[in-house]
């Protein structure tokens, strides 16, 4: 605690890396992901407590698809390091012995891009470009020379959410509202 029952603090690191490898692939998916998030509580007073947290992940995967019938040049990756963000804050407030209610924000930003290997994207409508189009054999999956074409994928949303608890005793009542807004698009 920053100070004892008014304001503490949790804070974490976090490294991963995966290098698995399917059967009869010759190369590693390896993926990696660094991850910092840290929490701030803060309690003005006895019946009322605010929380507030974050999460920062950058994450590179080398390889984006594997598999036995996959080439490594058609193996499309994600470049560079995405970063990858959760945001949320919340009220709880304890109004009577009988009555809690709380209300909280919450924001998830995910966003990554699918890439070709490096050496295989080639200018649009030259015949460079038309001999490395992505060679795919339907009987077996085998996919050869390039992978899909690149992607972007924006995935943000946003929750507002409060609920409200009533305690007898014996039985208890709770009820409240959500909202959730945002897009997934490619």
């Amino acid at each position: 605690p920053v100070r004892r029952d008014l304001l503490w603090f949790f804070t974490s690191v976090r490294y991963q890396q995966g290098d698995t490898q399917a059967q009869d692939v010759k190369y590693p998916e390896d993926n990696k992901a660094k991850t910092f998030s840290g929490r701030l509580t803060w309690q003005p007073q006895a019946k009322n407590k605010f929380t507030f947290y974050f999460e920062d992940t950058k994450k590179t995967k080398g390889h984006e698809s594997s598999g036995p019938f996959i080439a490594e040049e058609a193996a499309n990756m994600r470049r560079g390091q995405h970063q990858y963000h959760v945001a949320q804050s919340k009220w709880t407030s304890t109004v009577s012995p009988r009555l809690m209610i709380d209300a909280g924000w919450s924001l998830s930003d995910i966003t990554w891009n699918v890439d070709y290997r490096p050496g295989v994207e080639k200018q649009r409508g030259t015949p460079e470009w038309f001999s490395t189009a992505s060679h795919q054999d339907r009987s077996n999956g085998a996919l050869w020379v390039a992978g899909a074409p690149p992607t972007l994928t924006l995935g943000v949303r946003q929750v507002i959410a409060s609920s409200a608890t009533y305690v007898t005793g014996s039985h208890s009542f709770k009820t409240g509202l959500q909202w959730s807004y945002g897009a997934r698009r490619n």
